[in-house]
């Protein structure tokens, strides 16, 4: 009788186990935590960051062509080469919150050809873009985001993230010319790179440190992205004697990772 019993038990409870052995339900998110069409960017400085003294900066290159947004390059004079992005992580006072800013670098046809322009992207819902501070530790915190804000209105005809967006994400501000059709686009290839600026100007402010041995004038850092595959890359640097360093451990550059599900 008591045998008939412990098999009637079993055969109740076999969709959330199998006598013994646990069902395991599917997952709906990667081993990484992130939920697919999310990207998450790691930042390590060599001090605790300062937000409020320093902006942080991820640089995007989303075009797959030409190759990184390099810090020599971030600005009017240069217009921009290779940069399609910008995230700029900071605090307006020290008693404020965390805030993710993101830009975008249009395309517009100028008097001598085409000319880019630094215009702010609203992104409506704060799930899409959100940083995390003291990210593992005290030195280190993380942009997760979800790859659908950089599907713009200034970015027609670019094919859309493998994710549905929860809400359209749509510019502060208008353009003063009208941006080239397909401009800007996200392509399947993303350059990634990483700034310190002191707190002044738009959108990236003066760059006091970069990624790379060679500091804010290096041309030879490159960290390439295929956005189509699940990965997890890191990177440290060590900064050779013969180069200045940043102006404090805070805007030191140490490392950082890309974690990415498609």
């Amino acid at each position: 009788m008591l045998r008939k019993l412990i098999f009637a038990v079993c055969a109740v409870a076999l969709t959330l186990a199998s006598c013994g052995r646990q069902v395991t339900p599917n997952r709906t998110t990667s081993p990484s935590g992130l939920n697919p069409g999310q990207m998450q960017i790691k930042f390590q400085t060599q001090g605790q960051p300062d937000f409020v003294n320093n902006w942080y900066v991820l640089a995007f290159n989303t075009s797959g062509t030409g190759t990184e947004p390099y810090a020599i390059n971030g600005n009017q004079n240069q217009n921009w080469l290779n940069y399609s992005f910008a995230i700029r992580i900071f605090q307006p006072n020290s008693g404020s919150a965390l805030q993710a800013q993101l830009w975008q670098f249009v395309s517009t046809q100028g008097p001598n050809g085409p000319l880019k322009q630094a215009i702010q992207i609203n992104v409506l819902n704060p799930q899409d873009l959100f940083v995390t501070a003291n990210c593992g530790t005290q030195t280190q915190f993380c942009v997760t985001l979800n790859r659908v804000v950089f599907i713009t209105p200034y970015c027609t005809g670019s094919p859309a993230p493998s994710s549905s967006p929860s809400a359209s994400p749509s510019p502060s501000a208008s353009p003063s010319a009208s941006p080239t059709p397909g401009s800007n686009c996200v392509a399947g290839t993303w350059f990634i790179n990483w700034f310190v600026t002191s707190p002044i100007g738009n959108p990236v402010g003066q760059i006091i440190s970069a990624a790379g041995p060679f500091g804010i004038t290096d041309t030879t850092f490159v960290k390439q992205y295929d956005v189509t595959t699940t990965f997890d890359q890191n990177w440290t640097q060590g900064l050779p004697p013969a180069v200045p360093g940043a102006p404090s451990a805070a805007s030191q550059i140490t490392g950082g990772e890309v974690l990415n599900v498609p």
